[in-house]
């Protein structure tokens, strides 16, 4: 098999996990499988864990006697609830991806005093899409999202819902590994392996390609720590815990994050979506073989921006170059985000060469002055 068969064969693996939400079966799932893949690599593995308080809900909407899909907004309250007049209403949605007024919704469903909220994520179209939120019971009111198809239908009504949740004993693990040799500060190459759905560009693409650049560091002679986090969709919950406790001094850097290696898929082929980007902190002089490297496969490189986005944000701790690539796609956060729609072995080949290279650079890398 090809080295992209290879990793398409780990994405799908891990997508057949189920969801990967924090604290669940598929968590413990898709850290064994990843271990697992590490120790192969000839890898010493460490499990380091901590514990939170994991958010679990069920919920039904009914739209004009019909049931409708729907998932409850994560830690948006806890009790049990069941009206027949929710609050509906459509979020915009950036790019299909991301909710732009979710904040603003749930004050307006609080300032009429409803005990749900039923939020449709878009306007007439589109899967719901999930959102990632902080892990502490917010004011409320208790929140469902359904898909944007079913906006029209839930808004025409007549329309209930039901919701039961409640806070339960959360437990999950960071996956360490260490490669290569031993006695220097490592590189560090880390990547979250959690999210909402089965997560095959969001996620999985991510993995499969941080696992080659560890190997092809630790071959090369450098001192590798790959870092798997959980808790990403809760606000970056498990590499927040990590960092706390750790006293790794790194030597750079690198963050495989949301959809590396993601797109749309069209008989087999997979166009790269155009929302994935890179940042980092090096200098003029790095920055530029950085985006060489990145470009050829749609990635753009962003020098030191303000807000970092996803968990590169938690690695700028650290005064050393630092490369973190991130994004959206098509079905980025959806149920819809499978492996034959979003991915394929010739892009992940193709990011594999890319970042490989990228790493390369970023090693020897340095980042501007005071």
């Amino acid at each position: 098999m090809s080295t992209g068969a290879v990793m398409y064969d780990l994405v799908c693996r891990y997508a057949a996990l189920g969801n990967h939400r924090t604290g669940t079966p598929a968590d413990d799932a898709t850290r064994d499988l990843v271990a697992a893949a590490l120790e192969r690599r000839g890898a010493a593995v460490e499990r380091v864990p901590y514990t939170f308080d994991r958010f679990e809900a069920t919920a039904s909407v009914v739209a004009d006697g019909a049931r409708v899909p729907c998932l409850p907004l994560y830690y948006s309250g806890t009790g049990s609830f069941s009206t027949d007049a929710p609050f509906v209403a459509s979020l915009e949605m950036f790019r299909g991806v991301a909710a732009v007024d979710l904040r603003e919704r749930r004050h307006d469903a609080r300032d009429v005093g409803a005990e749900i909220a039923v939020l449709a994520t878009g306007r007439g179209e589109g899967p719901v899409v999930a959102e990632n939120v902080v892990p502490e019971v917010d004011d409320g009111p208790v929140t469902v999202l359904v898909a944007g198809s079913d906006a029209e239908r839930v808004a025409a009504g007549p329309t209930s819902a039901e919701v039961s949740a409640q806070l339960v004993a959360g437990r999950s693990e960071t996956v360490v590994a260490r490669l290569g040799p031993v006695g220097e500060d490592p590189v560090v190459v880390t990547t979250p392996l959690t999210g909402w759905f089965t997560c095959a560009g969001e996620r999985a693409t991510g993995i499969a390609v941080a696992l080659e650049v560890v190997s092809d560091l630790a071959v090369g002679g450098l001192p590798v720590l790959f870092v798997g986090t959980t808790g990403h969709e809760l606000e970056h919950l498990g590499v927040r815990h990590w960092l706390t406790a750790s006293e790794v001094a790194p030597r750079a850097v690198l963050h495989c994050g949301a959809s590396l290696a993601a797109g749309a898929v069209t008989d087999g082929v997979c166009e790269l979506s155009d929302l994935r980007l890179a940042m980092s902190n090096v200098d003029d002089d790095s920055l530029r073989p950085l985006a060489r490297a990145l470009s050829p496969v749609g990635l753009t490189t962003v020098p030191g921006p303000g807000d970092w986005i996803g968990e590169g944000e938690q690695w700028r701790r650290f005064a050393v170059p630092l490369l973190s690539c991130t994004g959206g796609f098509d079905r980025f956060h959806t149920p819809d985000d499978v492996p034959e729609a979003v991915t394929a072995p010739e892009a992940l080949e193709a990011v594999r060469a890319a970042v490989i290279e990228a790493a390369r650079v970023l090693v020897d890398a340095d980042i501007p002055g005071p």
